[in-house]
């Protein structure tokens, strides 16, 4: 975005938007040490230093009747990412892995191999089934591991 942007906008909006990408590119660590947090906090700290830079080039709008233009839910909770790695390590939310696999495990793929018809008994039904297979397949390595140790002891 900062190379889309770069030469049609001030230079404090250009700022302002690359230490906000900056700051979503640094949470996403697995990890941290104290000198990536300090790093992570210097861009929130830039990004809320140079924000009047977007308003003043009309980029973003106050809502009729508002006083305040930030009054995003999302821009509001990033005051809590740093003090929350402090506290309990990765902010994990950053990343849309698990979700998203799990969105595509029991949402899409029951989509897929159904009809459209009766969404949810469908859904139900190919949860239940996926469900039993991979009982079935526990069971199975259970067995095949009871039957590898009693050989392994005759």
């Amino acid at each position: 975005i900062i190379g889309v942007i770069a030469g049609a906008a001030p230079a404090d909006f250009i700022s302002a938007i690359h230490a906000l990408v900056e700051f979503r590119y640094l949470a996403q660590a697995p990890h941290f040490t104290n000198k990536q947090v300090v790093k992570l906090d210097r861009c929130f700290k830039a990004f809320h230093q140079l924000k009047h830079s977007i308003v003043n080039a009309g980029a973003c709008w106050r809502k009729r009747g508002e006083d305040k233009p930030w009054a995003i839910p999302k821009l509001e909770l990033l005051q809590g990412v740093i003090p929350s790695i402090y506290s309990h390590g990765a902010v994990m939310q950053w990343s849309a892995d698990p979700t998203e696999h799990a969105h595509i495990r029991v949402v899409k793929e029951p989509l897929r191999a159904g009809s459209n018809h009766n969404y949810n008994a469908q859904v139900c039904c190919h949860l239940d089934r996926r469900d039993r297979v991979e009982r079935f397949d526990l069971a199975l390595q259970m067995c095949a591991q009871e039957d590898h140790d009693s050989a392994i002891s005759a």
